[in-house]
């Protein structure tokens, strides 16, 4: 049904503190993310866990800038 869950997310080298909803086998959790000198992007990281119990995601930044950046994370730990 979708319960509140908060945290941290560490994308080397930074830990993020986050919140977010988790349901199923997915999660959605926002923060800030340090980039470069006083400029901070808004992060959002989704995380799926298939039938296998096998976790995938993928993080999504968008910069002070107006761009949009998406990543693919290959090593996720829960």
């Amino acid at each position: 049904t979708g319960g509140a869950v908060n945290g941290t997310v560490t994308l080397w080298p930074h830990r993020v503190d986050v919140t977010g909803r988790a349901w199923g086998g997915s999660a959605e959790l926002r923060g800030q993310m340090p980039w470069g000198p006083g400029v901070a992007a808004e992060m959002a990281v989704r995380v799926q866990r298939s039938p296998t119990g096998r976790l995938t995601g993928e993080v999504e930044l968008q910069v002070g800038d107006g761009q949009t950046r998406s990543y693919s994370l290959l090593s996720v730990v829960p």
